[in-house]
């Protein structure tokens, strides 16, 4: 299934270079099929004037770790999103990857919730694992008052595991963190 998903991605995508091909005058439009990509090249008078590209997904490989940023304030108010990915050798995501992944925390943070998004089965917020949905979940990571470095790990039965670091520092004015409440924004520094 997954396979014929891809092919029709594909000619969706080639179709529409042909469209605008012929729209603006553009003499060709080739297909070019390659191992892990499929590419669409539009030309004029030999020269390149438009391209697409699908990468394709291979098996799943590795978890991969992103923070929303790399410094949270020593304050519980604070917190740090991670978006969490199963992608494949080549770093593309793999949507149907549904690995069971765990987390654990070292340092001065927990871990204040999870979720991977799944509409219609609910699951603990505060759950140390989660069922990647579509290839991701997201990690909410909060500081416990200290400062030094959180570092979270993720793994999974038959994925490289990852690890990442936010550092934690102590409420100082090149920190600010951010409170919405009622839909307005104070910020204290």
């Amino acid at each position: 299934m997954e396979g014929l998903f891809t092919v029709v991605r594909f000619i969706i995508v080639a179709l529409l270079i042909a469209l605008v091909a012929k729209a603006t005058g553009l003499e060709a439009a080739n297909l070019d099929n390659d191992r892990d990509r499929l590419r669409a090249i539009a030309t004029t008078n030999g020269r390149v004037v438009g391209e697409a590209v699908l990468k394709t997904k291979s098996a799943p490989n590795t978890i991969n770790l992103a923070a929303d940023r790399k410094v949270v304030a020593a304050s519980r108010n604070d917190v740090a999103f991670v978006t969490v990915e199963i992608v494949d050798k080549h770093g593309n995501r793999v949507p149907d990857a549904e690995a069971l992944l765990r987390f654990s925390i070292d340092g001065p943070g927990e871990l204040a919730g999870l979720a991977d998004g799944t509409p219609n089965q609910p699951a603990s917020f505060q759950a140390s694992e989660c069922k990647a949905f579509l290839g991701r979940c997201l990690a909410i990571l909060r500081p416990t008052g200290g400062v030094g470095e959180i570092v979270l790990r993720a793994e999974s039965n038959g994925l490289q595991a990852a690890e990442l670091t936010i550092r934690v520092e102590s409420d100082s004015p090149n920190l600010t963190v951010i409170h919405r409440l009622s839909g307005s924004v104070i910020s204290s520094e």
